[in-house]
């Protein structure tokens, strides 16, 4: 990546990192977010229970 950002104008190099850098904090608040969800799931119907697994599951595989 370092040869790239050598070959980048400044302004699109800093507009990469900042791009980079939003996709793990939203990464990380999916995570969290998730990681409460599991630990809620104990109150849920097998329904809601269902549906918050599929999106954990789901969340695991997409890139944000």
């Amino acid at each position: 990546m370092g040869q790239v950002l050598k070959t980048l104008d400044p302004k699109e190099c800093c507009s990469r990192i900042i791009s980079n850098k939003t996709n793990v904090v939203l990464k990380i608040t999916s995570v969290s977010s998730d990681l409460l969800n599991r630990e809620n799931l104990k109150s849920l119907n097998n329904k809601e229970r269902a549906e918050v697994l599929a999106r954990i599951f789901f969340n695991e595989f997409v890139e944000i």
